[in-house]
């Protein structure tokens, strides 16, 4: 690996632009995790980021989105019944577009496996177009390792970033907070 150190007028250099694909919010190449209790509306909200990026509309009607793309939304818990009657509400507000949006449903999809990472990169290259964003819901459901060890969450990462680099796109996770566990009175770290 080449470390390029800028000094003098190259400071001001920018050796990757960051291209905004909703503005104020989301970038080209981001890496971002969707984070929050049991039923605070994660999924929903992930949901609506697909439907503005591939219809171009206003997300949450304020913050502009640059230009329509494609998505690959990977859900991997709930019912997928729930998915798309949540899609078809949306739907009657913002129209979807379907020819930009695509979907995996699949409980407990292993995306730290590079096997399975390998099926997700030969499903997608049979894609009209490559995702520009990729949504996973969630990501407690995208692991085969336990969350919990150092080990499974770097093989988590090293296969998202084969995702990043692979594809040029921007990933979104949608990961709920540890609750709290006690134990004989006592808070356990986790």
């Amino acid at each position: 690996m080449l470390l390029e150190i800028l000094t003098g007028p190259d400071i001001w250099r920018v050796q990757q632009p960051n291209h905004p694909l909703i503005d104020g919010v989301l970038w080209e190449g981001d890496a971002v995790m969707l984070l929050g209790s049991e039923k605070a509306g994660k999924s929903i909200l992930g949901m609506q980021l697909a439907v503005c990026l591939t219809s171009g509309a206003p997300f949450l009607d304020k913050y502009p989105v640059t230009a329509p793309c494609s998505v690959l939304y990977i859900q991997t818990e709930g019912k997928e019944s729930e998915f798309v009657e949540r899609l078809q509400h949306m739907h009657r507000v913002i129209p979807v577009a379907e020819q930009k949006f695509a979907r995996i449903f699949h409980h407990f999809l292993p995306l730290d496996d590079p096997r399975t990472l390998d099926q997700v990169l030969q499903g997608v290259a049979q894609l009209p177009e490559p995702p520009k964003v990729i949504i996973i819901d969630s990501l407690y459901t995208s692991m085969a390792g336990d969350l919990s060890e150092n080990i499974a969450i770097r093989e988590f990462i090293t296969q998202a970033s084969r995702l990043l680099e692979t594809l040029k796109t921007t990933l979104i996770i949608i990961h709920h907070e540890s609750k709290e566990q006690w134990e004989a009175g006592k808070l356990l770290e986790r």
